[in-house]
């Protein structure tokens, strides 16, 4: 009896110790990690203006728990705000709430239960790189949030140096995206063989190498003779939801189809169409060829297509990928 009454004491001095170190905790945390990136500061600014592109480096969205994220109707900018829900029960959003062109961006940070945090982002342009700055605040913490921002003030700051790590990698990979000047071309009609389908942004890569990969058996099992590098055609693009898509191969000469398999002719006609290389994921060719088309009174046909010239499947660097994009236009 006297021992367990002993344990009890220690038990009971452990929690009151616990209890009273919380009104010694500070009510404040700041963490600042910074990182010198070379590249343009509008390459970095709009990594971090938009939202939607912290699936590419932010080490919070690549957590596995994260099972569902949610973006609301404005892209980038103040007011852009996304929310995540992990497999436990938490929940929690980033929101920007002031935004200044290629200087500094204001976010409010909200983890549900364990309180809210303020983030600030400055870029300050040097002469041959841009000096970024990721800083966590918290002010004014209820009792319960200083504990739960002293257990994890570390991994915070870890993941704030990965997730600029990250995004210097990401940057500095655009930074060598390089576009040919745009030319309108009179094509003819191109026998293909393709498979249709639809899928999310962030399942697109994973279901195309699929996608060409039965084709590549199909072909060979039917001796069809390809007649030039293989090509995607997007029929439509929904950053939210599912886009129709379709993977394809330039044949020899007509055929038929089978099931999924389908035989398909890229049109005849005018064609706004560029060069680029560097990663895929760059936005300058389409928006390049989006611009060229307003600046010269041209509408674009019903969908658009990409050849890929070299890619990852032969190329690991990705300065040196290689694809062509194809703008069919209206008469």
């Amino acid at each position: 009896m006297k021992a367990l009454l002993k344990i009890l004491y220690i038990l009971l001095f452990l929690v009151i110790v616990i209890l009273l170190a919380g009104i010694f905790l500070p009510k404040t945390i700041k963490i600042e990690v910074k990182k010198e990136i070379s590249a343009s500061s509008v390459i970095v600014f709009n990594q971090v203006n938009n939202l939607k592109n912290w699936e590419n480096w932010s080490p919070w969205l690549s957590d596995d728990l994260i099972v569902k994220l949610d973006y609301n109707d404005i892209p980038e900018g103040k007011g852009a705000e996304f929310r995540w829900k992990d497999k436990s029960p938490d929940a929690g959003s980033i929101r920007i709430v002031e935004s200044k062109p290629e200087q500094e961006i204001s976010m409010k940070v909200d983890f549900g239960e364990q309180g809210d945090a303020n983030i600030l982002w400055k870029f300050k342009n040097e002469k041959e790189f841009i000096k970024v700055s990721w800083i966590f605040e918290n002010k004014d913490m209820a009792y319960f949030e200083r504990y739960f921002m002293f257990i994890f003030k570390m991994n915070i700051r870890n993941n704030l140096k990965q997730g600029l790590v990250n995004l210097k990698a990401v940057c500095e990979d655009l930074r060598l995206s390089r576009i040919a000047k745009i030319g309108v071309l009179e094509l003819e009609s191109q026998p293909a063989m393709i498979i249709i389908d639809s899928a999310t942004v962030q399942d697109m890569d994973a279901k195309m190498k699929e996608i060409f990969r039965h084709l590549d058996t199909y072909i060979a099992r039917r001796d069809i003779v390809a007649a030039g590098n293989r090509f995607a055609i997007f029929f439509n693009w929904d950053p939210k939801g599912l886009s129709t898509f379709a993977c394809g191969y330039p044949i020899a000469e007509k055929t038929w189809g089978w099931k999924e398999y389908t035989y398909f002719e890229l049109p005849a006609g005018k064609t706004a169409m560029l060069t680029h290389w560097g990663r895929y994921d760059s936005e300058k060719p389409y928006l390049a060829l989006d611009d060229y088309l307003k600046n010269n009174n041209l509408k674009q046909g019903k969908f658009i297509w990409e050849e890929y010239v070299i890619s990852s499947e032969n190329e690991p660097d990705t300065s040196l990928w290689e694809k062509k994009i194809f703008y069919p236009l209206k008469p």
